[in-house]
């Protein structure tokens, strides 16, 4: 229940719910990592950390205890933490598509595109209907200058998920530095 208060955007309900649900099984790891994500949602960073820090305390193979924390250390600018938690839930599971694509993220924005590629092409071969593991692949050839493989990725984004504005934001883009206007306004 705590998990629908947190997808409506009732975060105090939800918190209670997390917070009997751990009165109820101290060992509850799931509840540290739902608890997590509502704070990381808050902006509460440290408190989020500090929920995902002990669900990983009480299973230290929890991959989406690392993968999240991982992302609130990005969000935070904590780099080198972001990618340590990225490579352990990768190490952990090795078909993690969502940690393959939050560590190319970070690759890309590193400028380290051979990296970012290679992470979001093995998202996208764990899970070949993950739209946004295609959009960060497209722009990464983007920025590489491969734009035709860009095209494709987004073009195949946008075939998966009609309503997913980020690839058509990425497609606009790519249209414009080919200086086709008309095209990138209707993706705009």
């Amino acid at each position: 229940r705590g998990l629908a208060y947190s997808d409506k955007g009732e975060i105090e309900l939800a918190i209670g719910d997390f917070d009997k649900a751990i009165k109820l099984d101290k060992k509850n790891t799931a509840a540290y990592v739902s608890w997590g994500n509502v704070y990381a949602n808050k902006g509460e960073t440290e408190l989020a950390i500090r929920y995902y820090d002990k669900a990983i305390e009480l299973d230290p193979k929890y991959v989406a205890a690392y993968n999240n924390r991982g992302i609130v250390y990005d969000n935070k600018g904590e780099i080198e933490s972001a990618i340590k938690d990225y490579n352990k839930a990768i190490e952990l599971d090795t078909k993690d598509a969502a940690a393959y694509v939050n560590r190319g993220i970070i690759y890309a924005n590193k400028g380290e595109i051979e990296s970012a590629i290679r992470d979001f092409s093995k998202a996208v071969k764990l899970d070949p209907k993950l739209a946004y593991a295609y959009v960060n692949r497209g722009s990464a050839y983007r920025k590489k200058g491969e734009l035709e493989l860009a095209k494709k990725d987004f073009d195949k984004a946008i075939k998966l998920d009609p309503k997913f504005a980020g690839a058509y934001l990425s497609r606009g883009l790519f249209y414009r530095d080919r200086g086709e206007m008309e095209l990138a306004e209707k993706d705009f």
